[in-house]
Formats: C-alpha cells, structure tokens, sequence
C-alpha cells in the first residue's frame, strides 16, 4: 500500500522528498465455520491439517487398526510401541476456524492410550491454541498418566477395543471473536504404548454425550480408575428435564417414566469423569428427584439416566 501527500496545510510543499511512504501487509482468510470435524476416514490427511515430525521418524499416521463404536473404521495415531526417541515432539496443526459467532465453542475428540508394563516415563499430550495466526501457541489441556490412560498396561503393540477411549474437552471460551483459531495437538514421547484419536473437531458448543461404564474394569465403583465410553447423542424428546437450571445450590431433575422399574441417575463433568451415582425406583408418569448439588463447583455438567429402555441425558449449567 503506497500513500502519497501534497499540499500540506493548503500550503506549498517544500520538502517533497518525504511525501511517499510504502508499507507492505498481508491478508489472511477468514478460518473455516464452525463445526470444523475431522474423523479421519479420507484415505488420506487433508493437506490443511498439517504434521510436524522433527526427528523424521515415527509420527502420527492414519489407522484402521482400532475399534471404536461410532460410524466409521479409522483413527489417527502414533505407533509408540515402535518408537523409542523419549523426550521426541510430534504435533498436529489444525486448520483455523471462525469463533465470531460461537456461544461457547470447544475443542473436543477422544482418544486410546496404554502404558506398557515398563513403563517409567509417560507420553504426554498437550492441547495449545494460537490467535495471531500461528505465530505463537498457547497450552490450553495438558493429560499424561493416568488422565490419559484408557486401558491396562500392556507389552503388546495397544489396539484399543470400543471401550477404551476417553473424550476430551477443551472450552475455547476466552477465545470467542477469534476469526482464525488455530488448534495444535502434540505429543511429548516417553516410554508408554500407542496412542489414538478420533473424531477431532472445533464446535459451537459442547456436543451431547452418554457415558457407558466399562465393565472389564476391575473395579467400577472407583470413580478415579473405572474409565468411561463418552458418545456423541442426537437429544431426545423433553422426556427428562432440570429446573431450575441454571442452577446454584439446588435442582430438580423430571422424567416421564412409561413403567415402574428402578433407574440410574449419574453426573458427569466435561471430562466425561463420572461425579456421582445413584439409583431412583420410577412410578409410571412423572418422576421427580432433587440432585445434589451442593459440593460442586460452577461450571457445565451432564445428568445420564439410564432405564431399561433407553438411556438419556440433560445439561446442567451451575453459576
């Protein structure tokens, strides 16, 4: 862009060797609308998701050597079962995305992770956001251990089953008006097996979700150790309801039952980490339960009510 002055003031100029000045600039794109998923079942990567792998040696590939229970046969993962460079970075860049309109967006995917029975040094993940398009990155989530372990150690190359994998949720509300967010997932290399993921995506809002307790657990009255499978879920009819909601100290929750039967009523946080459970006896028609609310702090919850027919859920919002 050039910009040119004459006649200062109305006047003659009489130094008009300073009257022109150039300043170049760039233009960037608006990011891509929200929702912004990636299921990695392409054939191969869209080339506007970008890799990086500094060593050059393994990295985060495409696989249909899993298991999940959604639509779908592949997932992308890193073989660490074959890669020993501990301390190694490797990271997925995501496209950018348009977060001008989003009333509370969010970074969600799941993902399968082991240890192997050596173990010593976990692999890390970390979750980092830029705004200045890509210049710099921000850590948003970190997980390693046992906040990113879905499955028991193994000496064997890890192929999570539909059961093993845990969703993770990153709020991306400080970054709402951001018209070109970009999201990185990287791993950090320690000595620990492979590691998936799957259905990757930038959303508007938090996406609905049940959770099914995996019973090959040994124990799956702990809530720290019984690992959970978080789905996606289309709502239901306003057969289950909370009031008030948002809520502070005290809430109701409402079911429509079409039998007599008993029922499990649990909370959930974002994290898909069961916070409470309890089992309720139903009368045919309406059904009400007070929660308890009282220890929880404020932020976003899911209630799941599972019967013998069907399986629902409802948002809860505390402030």
């Amino acid at each position: 862009m050039g910009v040119v002055l004459s006649l200062p003031n109305g006047n003659p100029d009489f130094n008009p060797a300073d009257n022109e000045v150039e300043q170049g600039f760039a233009t960037i794109a608006v990011g891509a609308p929200l929702p912004m998923i990636q299921n990695f079942e392409a054939a191969n990567l869209p080339t506007s998701y970008a890799l990086a792998n500094p060593d050059g040696a393994v990295s985060f590939a495409l696989t249909d050597q899993c298991n999940h229970s959604d639509n779908g046969s592949q997932s992308f993962y890193i073989a660490n079962a074959d890669y020993d460079n501990i301390g190694s970075i490797d990271a997925l860049t995501l496209p950018r995305a348009d977060l001008l309109n989003a009333p509370e967006p969010v970074l969600e995917f799941y993902v399968a992770h082991a240890p192997n029975a050596q173990t010593n040094i976990a692999d890390t993940l970390h979750i980092a956001v830029s705004d200045d398009c890509g210049q710099t990155f921000t850590t948003v989530r970190s997980a390693w251990g046992d906040s990113l372990y879905t499955a028991p150690p193994t000496d064997l190359p890890f192929v999570p089953t539909d059961t093993q994998w845990r969703r993770i949720v990153v709020p991306l509300n400080d970054y709402i008006g951001s018209r070109t967010l970009q999201a990185r997932i990287s791993q950090v290399r320690g000595n620990g097996n492979n590691l998936y993921i799957h259905n990757l995506g930038i959303y508007p809002n938090p996406q609905p979700l049940i959770a099914i307790i995996d019973t090959t657990q040994t124990d799956t009255t702990n809530i720290d150790t019984t690992v959970f499978v978080i789905r996606p879920l289309l709502p239901a009819a306003e057969a289950l309801r909370i009031s008030p909601n948002p809520a502070r100290y005290t809430a109701d929750l409402y079911y429509t039952a079409t039998q007599a039967e008993t029922v499990y009523i649990a909370l959930f946080d974002l994290n898909g980490r069961r916070i409470w459970q309890q089992t309720a006896q139903t009368q045919i028609g309406h059904n009400q339960y007070p929660l308890p609310l009282g220890s929880l702090e404020v932020g976003l919850y899911y209630i799941q009510l599972q019967s013998s027919q069907r399986r629902e859920w409802a948002k809860l919002v505390l402030w």
